[in-house]
């Protein structure tokens, strides 16, 4: 009976692991555990998106890194997931913006529009450039756009 009361135990541990994992792939959730909630948009900035009229478009351009300064490349590449999931809290809240992230490799048609709307690649060393800015775009018209170096 001690065997089989063991067995029994193991099973049903092996089913609520099972569970549990099944739920937690289905449920996603992000906690900002910063001190002054760095990563959070405030109650006032959730109050604004849910009121805009027209349809907002956040172009985020960024490079695709490759180099072999590999701290370098580190910390960029979790800057630059850091500005990803934090614009990615403007489009949860409102279906009225919408990111489109666009990599830029040299010497592309990607690289000569960041340029033109004035974003700049900052050398990384090995004669590479990093871009990282955004421009939003007010679907309202083509002269409401502005360029945010980030």
């Amino acid at each position: 009976m001690n065997k089989l009361s063991s067995t029994i135990s193991i099973v049903l541990v092996i089913v609520a692991a099972i569970l549990l994992n099944s739920i937690s792939n289905n449920v996603y959730t992000k906690i900002d555990i910063t001190e002054n909630k760095l990563y959070t948009l405030s109650e006032g900035t959730k109050k604004v998106i849910q009121k805009l009229k027209n349809d907002i478009t956040l172009k985020l351009y960024m490079s695709n890194l490759t180099g072999s300064n590999k701290a370098t490349l580190n910390d960029l590449e979790s800057h630059k997931k850091n500005v990803v999931e934090f614009l990615e809290q403007y489009t949860e809240i409102s279906k009225k913006i919408k990111l489109d992230v666009v990599l830029v490799e040299p010497d592309s048609e990607e690289e000569d529009t960041a340029i033109r709307y004035g974003l700049f690649g900052s050398p990384i060393g090995d004669g590479v450039k990093f871009y990282i800015g955004l421009v939003v775009i007010n679907s309202d018209t083509v002269e409401k756009e502005t360029v945010i170096p980030l």
